[in-house]
């Protein structure tokens, strides 16, 4: 295999050898790949007319250099994983006989690099001769995507708040009615450092497949050649509303956030431009219930949006995943039909088994297990045609179902600059351990709060919190091990 990658200047000549021949000789080559970026490559072999080998009968013209689009290591959510290579200017179909070529002119249609040239310069019997050139040595910050096989989330996207600072229980997922931002990490694998990159960032609602976008601001940074990792955060706060404010109190919110590289080009120099735009977005859906117990569990509720993308109506089915097997997890509808670019609200449901009396008693034996290993649920969207045999993935979402035991505060009060209170079970009344933010907010500015942490032991806490006049007080006990979050009722300072 002759491997290029996406750097330049490249002006090679490489012998490939019949693929039906096996084992190539020195100096002549299977395949060749070109790489395009993380998982995504174009593969070239030589291909000759075998009527008597039945995987090479239909070779479109004998000797022929076959070119494929290939995308590994992800599962991409709008195409194949190997396709031909798209058509150029010629028309050649991925298919390129004596002196045909293939190009890519411009990086913005489809993406990849600037005057790529594939020229097949001889075909024999044996082995074809092909000539591979591209331009200067580009800079390529990207942003790895999201995908079923992450659950429907980017590697390089975070959600950060007060919250999850203090309990990494909490990474990844939202706080509602507070500050929240989005970190997002880019990287540059290609040969020049890109400068004053730009990071625009967005939060939409929870959906199998496009939503109105709100912008959440921007980051700017250079982002050095050499794949090291650069963090750019959003500079408008996100405040998702308080789970109060939410017409259903028992339909818990979801959504999902969206990082997007703006089209680099060069600030000085607006004539170096980036390998690749495609590699520019990112998005993850962030989403954590917990089933607290009772007799039987909660039953915890979400919507998820489903959409039709396509230009014809379509059947578009909700598929439903879980990895654990103590939990369940209903949709209430399997399928909705829905004309072209129409959307529709699916409600969904999740509960854990735990504390139902008709499930098998042994269950009661594995709550510690229940309690360690949360309920992955994967929700993917699927519209289907008469004209389709397999469907086309809209996009998906991901929700991380846990089970805990319910707890609340009992005692929560100030006196002068010490904040006190008490933190329980519901179900026997034992003090809970684990980690708690007491947050001072003035009315009118959540951009102002303030948060300070304390430690709950036995149930009871302590912690010294500055004066604050008219300004709202509240603790919110973050959960532990086998215990669920809680927040205390307001009370104002005087």
């Amino acid at each position: 295999l002759y491997n290029f990658q996406t750097v330049g200047p490249v002006d090679e000549t490489v012998t490939l050898h019949a693929s039906d021949l096996g084992t190539p000789p020195a100096g002549r080559f299977s395949a060749i790949e070109v790489r395009i970026g993380d998982g995504s490559n174009y593969y070239f072999e030589y291909r000759r007319e075998r009527p008597t080998a039945f995987f090479d009968q239909d070779v479109p013209t004998d000797r022929t250099v076959v070119g494929v689009d290939v995308r590994s290591g992800k599962e991409p959510t709008d195409r194949r994983n190997v396709l031909r290579i798209a058509n150029d200017t010629d028309n050649d179909r991925g298919e390129f006989q004596l002196n045909d070529d293939y190009e890519e002119r411009d990086t913005s249609n489809p993406s990849y690099p600037e005057d790529f040239r594939m020229q097949v310069l001889q075909t024999a019997n044996r082995f074809a001769r092909v000539r591979i050139t591209y331009g200067d040595a580009k800079p390529d910050p990207q942003i790895r995507p999201w995908a079923p096989s992450t659950n429907w989330k980017s590697p390089d996207l975070q959600v950060t708040n007060a919250r999850n600072a203090t309990n990494s229980a909490w990474r990844d997922v939202p706080w509602e009615g507070h500050d929240n931002r989005i970190v997002a990490t880019v990287r540059n694998p290609g040969q020049i450092t890109a400068r004053s990159v730009r990071v625009e960032f967005f939060v939409k609602d929870f959906t199998l497949g496009s939503g109105a976008e709100q912008p959440l601001g921007f980051d700017v940074h250079d982002v050095p050649t050499g794949n090291a990792p650069v963090q750019f955060t959003s500079s408008v706060a996100w405040v998702p509303p308080p789970l109060s404010a939410i017409p259903f109190v028992h339909i818990q919110p979801h959504y999902c956030v969206v990082a997007r590289i703006v089209e680099y080009r060069d600030p000085v120099n607006p004539a170096i431009r980036e390998t690749t735009p495609e590699n520019n977005e990112a998005q993850s859906n962030h989403t954590q219930l917990i089933s607290v117990s009772a007799s039987p569990s909660s039953r915890e509720m979400g919507v998820v949006k489903v959409t039709n993308p396509l230009d014809e109506p379509a059947v578009c089915r909700v598929v439903v995943r879980q990895t654990s097997a103590y939990y369940r997890t209903y949709v209430e509808k399997s399928w909705v039909r829905l004309d072209p670019g129409e959307a529709r609200d699916v409600l969904f449901m999740t509960e854990s088994v735990l504390g139902d009396p008709t499930t098998h008693p042994a269950i009661g034996e594995r709550r510690e297990a229940v309690y360690k290993t949360p309920n992955s649920v994967r929700l993917t969207g699927v519209a289907d045609t008469a004209g389709l045999c397999h469907g086309f993935v809209t996009g998906g979402a991901h929700v991380m179902v846990r089970s805990a035991r319910a707890t609340e505060f009992v005692e929560f009060g100030r006196e002068g600059e010490l904040v006190w209170g008490e933190v329980v079970t519901k179900d026997d009344g034992s003090g809970v351990n684990g980690a708690l933010l007491v947050t001072l907010t003035p009315e009118g500015a959540p951009e102002k709060e303030q948060t300070f942490d304390a430690t709950v032991a036995g149930g009871r806490f302590r912690v010294v919190v500055p004066p604050s006049d008219g300004w709202r007080l509240q603790g919110h006990f973050v959960g532990g091990f086998d215990s669920a979050p809680c927040t205390s009722k307001p009370v104002w300072d005087e």
